[in-house]
């Protein structure tokens, strides 16, 4: 994607469409950015696909009460 600010890249699609993406540096901007809700758990994984190392983050979180 192309690079359009801290974090945030504009992906286009196969069908010529653009997405915004953020990318969150670390755990603690992704724990900021769901601080609406009860984080339950935060996990991770990573992958290889075509070349490109890829690093993912799972939330499991519930709405606050």
């Amino acid at each position: 994607g192309e690079k359009i600010g801290e974090n945030i890249y504009s992906i286009k699609t196969k069908f010529g469409e653009s997405n915004k993406c953020y990318i969150f540096p670390d755990e603690a901007a992704l724990r900021k950015s769901f601080s609406i809700f009860d984080i339950v758990e935060i996990g991770s994984f990573n992958n290889v696909y075509c070349g490109t190392n890829g690093f993912h983050w799972l939330v499991l979180a519930k709405n606050k009460k």
